[in-house]
């Protein structure tokens, strides 16, 4: 089941994070989203839950997950992201 992050509509799909995946899920509980932050996260910082970017680099952004969803029929995660 592919993982998509968008942050006020657009994608996140550079930097290793098109290509994000978990094990086909039915619903959505705890545990199964704090599976899909661990599959997510790289280098957390400072309350933030995610980096993306190449590491070190001055437009690299750090997001907070503000929710994990189903779509596409239930065949794909949505996770929306703020700054």
């Amino acid at each position: 089941m592919k993982i998509i992050c968008k942050h006020n509509g657009e994608i996140l799909d550079s930097y290793g994070y098109e290509s994000k995946y978990i094990d086909e899920i039915k619903e959505l509980d705890e545990d199964t989203i704090e599976r899909v932050k661990e599959i997510l996260r790289w280098r957390p910082r400072n309350g933030y839950d995610f980096q993306y970017g190449i590491g070190g680099c001055y437009n690299d952004k750090y997001y907070k997950i503000k929710s994990v969803g189903f779509q596409n029929n239930n065949t794909e995660i949505i996770v929306r992201v703020s700054i």
